[in-house]
């Protein structure tokens, strides 16, 4: 597992916080395994299997540009909305054969990302997590901001 702040120069990231509130969100039921009426969030897929899903792509370039990956599997925002109690998703892998995974979280905030052995990645905006996808983690969503958290998954070769 590998942590670097300040993933983007700032005024790249700049362009894209901008840029993350023009792309259009979808309700999501279920998160993880979670399929309650209480478990949803809104997502936005940039890329899945192979093709393109999302004329925002551009959006998540300049990550592309620093992860430098030699295929792309899938890239997925991610929008849970801020709520008075803290909920934790279920533990989950993202695909079970062996991939490369990344998390870059685009505001700072109280939700995390943690690992089954109870590591802890904290929201803090331009930070990236890169790590084994086939490893158990979980997302939460977060409570002390009127804004919802948002990261977006990489997952690829």
């Amino acid at each position: 597992m590998k942590i670097i702040d300040n993933f983007l120069p700032e005024n790249l990231f700049s362009e894209l916080v901008d840029s993350i509130k023009n792309i259009p969100w979808f309700y999501t039921q279920g998160i993880g395994n979670l399929s309650s009426e209480d478990a949803y969030y809104f997502t936005h897929s940039f890329y899945r299997n192979i093709s393109y899903c999302s004329n925002f792509l551009p959006v998540v370039q300049p990550i592309l540009d620093r992860i430098e990956s030699k295929a792309i599997i899938r890239i997925k925002g991610n929008l849970y909305l801020s709520t008075p109690s803290l909920q934790k998703h279920d533990f989950h892998v993202d695909e079970v054969y062996k991939h490369y995974g990344a998390v870059f979280y685009v505001n700072t905030n109280d939700g995390f990302t943690e690992f089954e052995n109870d590591v802890k990645i904290d929201s803090v905006a331009n930070r990236v997590v890169f790590f084994d996808p086939t490893v158990l983690h979980r997302s939460t969503n977060c409570t002390d901001k009127a804004q919802p958290r948002i990261t977006i998954n990489f997952n690829y070769l």
